[in-house]
């Protein structure tokens, strides 16, 4: 059986290109949304995912922001926190992703919607849209 290569399969599915700023991020429990197994296990994942991108980025020369995280939504669909954090800094988490050409998402609750509404904000340097995923 072959070998899971994730630099291979980050390139085959997200093609990043050397002109692009990527950004991974994940939501984190808080208050009422406690923590359990699947969700650190995802978090664990989304760590190795960003390992995979930095190792990458170095043979071909894109941008990987250090890891973002936010606090959780609540609920599938729901709109993103105003404030998030990047190597332990506060940040403005939409302006974060705004200026991202690629975004992955690791999240207990969904963040397909709040993403397809800033992709829609964001116009790339060619008048379409931008390609936030």
């Amino acid at each position: 059986m072959p070998v899971f290569n994730l630099e291979r399969f980050i390139q085959d599915v997200f093609s990043p290109e050397p002109d692009e700023t990527v950004t991974l991020m994940t939501d984190i429990p808080h208050g009422e949304y406690i923590d359990h197994d699947a969700w650190i296990e995802r978090r664990q994942m989304a760590e190795e995912w960003h390992k995979g991108f930095v190792r990458l980025a170095e043979k071909i020369g894109f941008t990987i922001r250090p890891f973002v995280q936010y606090a959780a939504t609540g609920a599938h669909a729901a709109p993103f926190p105003r404030e998030g954090i990047m190597a332990d800094q506060p940040i403005g988490l939409e302006e974060t992703l705004l200026d991202s050409t690629l975004v992955v998402a690791f999240g207990q609750f969904s963040a397909t919607a709040p993403l397809l509404l800033l992709t829609k904000r964001k116009a790339a340097p060619d008048g379409g849209n931008g390609a936030l995923c």
